[in-house]
């Protein structure tokens, strides 16, 4: 996904931080972004997820988590990863807000990492490597 493709806008404390990420589709899906393995998506999903360090919330091991758009919760990391947008039709948009953090106390996550990708599915996005960091708790 390249750079310019995502405006990430941090605000608050770690007491109270609060992450918007605005996703430009138009610099992901130009052209269709199946276009380049001869067929064209009907649909698309967007991912959003967290890598917390070992030693960060008590973990012996790093771990992933995935943040749920329905219960604005964040929770571990399953297979399919579950999509925080789904079946977003390629033309429907061109840019899609992600409230990632609402006032939310970090002050225990640091070190942790935001990924956000997109793809026809789960598997789709990380063969194609769809996704990046967006933002550090730092």
């Amino acid at each position: 996904m390249p750079a310019d493709a995502v405006s990430v806008s941090p605000s608050g404390t770690f007491g109270s931080a609060t992450l918007v990420v605005a996703l430009d589709l138009s610099k992901v899906l130009a052209g269709g972004f199946s276009a380049a393995q001869g067929r064209f998506a009907a649909t698309y999903n967007v991912y959003v997820a967290a890598l917390v360090p070992s030693g960060v919330l008590g973990l012996s091991d790093a771990s992933w988590f995935v943040l749920y758009p329905a219960t604005r919760a964040w929770g571990e990391l399953g297979s399919p990863i579950a999509a925080y947008l789904e079946g977003i039709a390629e033309n429907a948009t061109n840019f899609v807000e992600i409230s990632i953090l609402q006032e939310m106390d970090v002050t225990g996550l640091v070190g942790s990492e935001i990924y956000i990708g997109y793809g026809t599915s789960d598997t789709e996005m990380l063969l194609e490597r769809r996704y990046r960091g967006v933002y550090k708790v730092q």
